[in-house]
């Protein structure tokens, strides 16, 4: 064969294949049954199978029954056999039997101990020692031999005078009660079948109730989008764990809308703090364009102007990188061990350099030792000391206070200013967020402050606490874990 015929047939197989498993892929699709439907079946199945059970019970407690009546009808015939056969002769226990058939409603055939026929002499319609041995059941329940022939064997060894062994058995005539029974099985196969109606009607339309929610989900699912992230899912129609699930989903989706909000309102705050000093660079470069390069008052204006925007820039972009890594949990912290009052001492004093227009009074706590990122932390008192001097009016005082609480050291900075209203109280630590009375030019800052300080706390495991009170001033509480000994 030559490589080209096998390439052939290699390609032929390859098709070949890909087409069983289309059609594979197909029938699976089609014979993909929905939770609903499956649910259903599993409910038809347990119904079947409760019904068989039942039938079964019924069948074998009225067989019972059946035998119990007939045998206690017969009892006098069932125990003058053995007392009368083994008295007489073979002969007299022929002659005996056929005497006794013909005084009741019922048949008899008597076998020897080799199965032989012993009565009557011709063989019986009904050979029941060959039924009876058929299969292991017919052997251990003999009466359920005799049920196709609506007859009911009942067995009695005996021996007759000369010592010969005898199994006589009597066949009663069932029929009366066997026509009962069928019609019992069906009434109960009707009753069957009208519920199996009822639970498949009455299972359908509670099914559809109970996935109704799950069908809202899914449409929700796929209708929601950044355009109607107001919509929710009813679980007023709802029970159960599916209730527990919408309610989950529409949680979910607050979350999402609140998420998707602060992120517009974060870019729209970006855009807004960059637009100004961008103007400022843009306004001095058409400046130095037209007068700088001659003016060296105008140049030097311009590029302290320029040079200042730009540190304002540099500033905002680390704050937001700051952020950044901080929401992604790639911080890294150069913990090392340091007094907190020594550090808060040092930026204090730093503070009544600069600041003139405000008095500094501060109390100290000794051996207020923590394991932290020593310039984080300078950074995030220096933020609150910042805000403090900023909302404070001038002449005020400003109270900083370090001390041990618990398993905690912590930063008490307190001022005189205007204090947080409120409405506002709960949105200080959001980016790029200031109330009405701090959104003038004349405090500065892009709003990221209390952010940033908010980031450095909880890396550190730490928590703040703001108390504020309008027009009296506001204290700012930063708690941070002590260093264990």
């Amino acid at each position: 064969m030559s490589d080209r015929e096998k390439h052939k047939k290699h390609r032929i197989f390859r098709r070949l294949s890909r087409s069983i498993e289309a059609v594979g892929d197909s029938v699976t699709r089609r014979l993909r049954l929905s939770i609903r439907t499956r649910i259903s079946f599993n409910y038809i199945a347990l119904y079947t199978f409760v019904a068989g059970v039942t039938l079964l019970v019924f069948v074998c407690g009225y067989l019972v029954m059946v035998e119990n009546q007939v045998m206690q009808s017969n009892q006098g015939v069932l125990e003058g056999i053995p007392q009368n056969v083994q008295s007489l002769t073979e002969e007299e226990a022929t002659e005996y039997l056929s005497r006794l058939k013909e005084d009741n409603r019922f048949s008899i055939a008597a076998y020897t101990s080799e199965n032989t026929v012993f009565y009557p002499e011709e063989s019986p319609i009904i050979w029941y020692q060959n039924r009876k041995n058929a299969n292991i059941v017919f052997e251990n329940l003999p009466f359920l031999s005799m049920y196709r022939y609506q007859l009911l064997p009942k067995e009695i060894y005996t021996t007759i005078a000369d010592g010969q062994q005898m199994l006589v058995v009597l066949f009663f005539d069932v029929s009366t009660y066997w026509h009962a029974l069928k019609f019992f099985v069906f009434l109960l196969a009707i009753a069957y079948l009208f519920g199996l109606f009822i639970l498949w009607t009455l299972g359908s339309f509670k099914l559809k109730r109970v996935f109704q929610p799950i069908r809202d989900i899914t449409q929700i699912a796929r209708e929601t989008n950044v355009q109607n992230l107001d919509r929710r899912i009813d679980v007023s129609t709802a029970k159960y764990e599916l209730k527990d699930l919408a309610i989950t989903i529409n949680e979910m989706i607050d979350r999402i809308q609140e998420g998707y909000k602060r992120q517009q309102r974060f870019v729209s705050d970006v855009s807004h703090e960059l637009r100004t000093p961008i103007s400022v660079i843009q306004g001095y470069a058409n400046m130095l364009d037209r007068w700088g390069k001659k003016d060296p008052e105008v140049l030097q204006e311009s590029i302290d102007a320029l040079t200042n925007e730009a540190q304002n820039m540099q500033n905002l972009v680390e704050g937001l990188l700051f952020l950044a890594r901080h929401d992604k949990e790639t911080l890294q912290l150069d913990k090392r061990r340091f007094d907190l009052s020594e550090i808060v001492e040092s930026i204090i004093k730093d503070c009544e350099v600069i600041d003139k227009n405000h008095v500094y009074k501060y109390a100290f706590e000794s051996n207020s030792c923590i394991h932290a990122d020593l310039n984080q932390i300078k950074q995030c008192l220096r933020i609150f000391l910042d805000n403090a001097k900023k909302y404070t009016p001038d002449g005020k005082n400003i109270f900083v206070r370090v001390g041990k609480e618990g398993r905690y050291a912590f930063v008490d900075v307190q001022d005189e200013g205007v204090g947080i209203a409120k409405e506002d109280l709960h949105s200080i630590f959001e980016r790029f967020y200031r109330a009405d009375e701090s959104r003038t030019k004349t405090t500065g800052g892009y709003g990221l402050g209390l952010s940033i300080a908010k980031a450095i706390v909880l890396e550190h495991k730490g928590k703040i606490q703001v108390r504020t009170k309008l027009n009296e001033g506001s204290s700012f509480r930063i708690y941070l874990p002590i260093e264990k000994e």
